[in-house]
């Protein structure tokens, strides 16, 4: 037969007033958050702190135990008498966690207020036009009327814009060369009819 060794847990030590006496981080309130949890839940109509050497600890602590509700919360609760009256008039602490959760992020890049409301309305066709250049990652098939199919494609586009009329002009590229550009630019100034 095997040999069974039995083995008995310890209970979890609770730091006393000889660690406060050790000089070991005086500043701290010394309590057990899992034993205070249970404590909070098991004990609700007694004094469930009493490790809590100050209302704030023991707000804060509340603060843990009814999962993180607001402190505003708690000290009604305590105004109406459901928790200790101590916490209803004690300075609210800073719960560090809930400060995390409250963030957001904060945009880096806005737009400027220099140009706001100055935009000058374009009162002739091609006073004002914008271009954009575009490559797409699926090679696009250059249209034949007749002959053989070519494998050439073309991969860009030059976009221009006319503020006046809103006209799109899109003209398609093998490459975004400066040649191509430019025969792009004559195409879309090209005295043609659009209808």
């Amino acid at each position: 037969p095997a040999a069974t060794t039995t083995t008995t847990a310890q209970p979890t030590a609770t730091p006393t007033a000889t660690t406060e006496a050790s000089g070991a981080r005086p500043d701290t309130i010394p309590f057990e958050l899992r034993e205070a949890e249970e404590q909070c839940y098991e004990n609700f109509d007694q004094d469930p702190m009493p490790q809590c050497t100050d209302p704030v600890s023991e707000l804060l602590m509340w603060h843990y135990c009814l999962g993180h509700t607001p402190f505003s919360h708690i000290q009604g609760m305590a105004k109406h008498g459901d928790l200790p009256k101590r916490l209803s008039e004690c300075r609210v602490p800073i719960c560090s966690a809930c400060r995390l959760g409250k963030a957001t992020k904060i945009p880096w890049r806005n737009k400027g207020k220099g140009n706001a409301g100055k935009l000058i309305q374009a009162t002739i066709p091609g006073q004002c036009v914008s271009v954009d250049q575009m490559e797409s990652t699926t090679p696009g098939l250059i249209g034949q009327m007749r002959g053989w199919i070519t494998k050439v494609r073309y991969k860009h586009s030059t976009i221009f814009v006319d503020h006046f009329s809103d006209l799109t002009y899109v003209h398609h590229q093998q490459t975004l060369t400066s040649e191509e550009t430019v025969a792009a630019k004559r195409a879309f100034e090209a005295p043609t009819t659009w209808e």
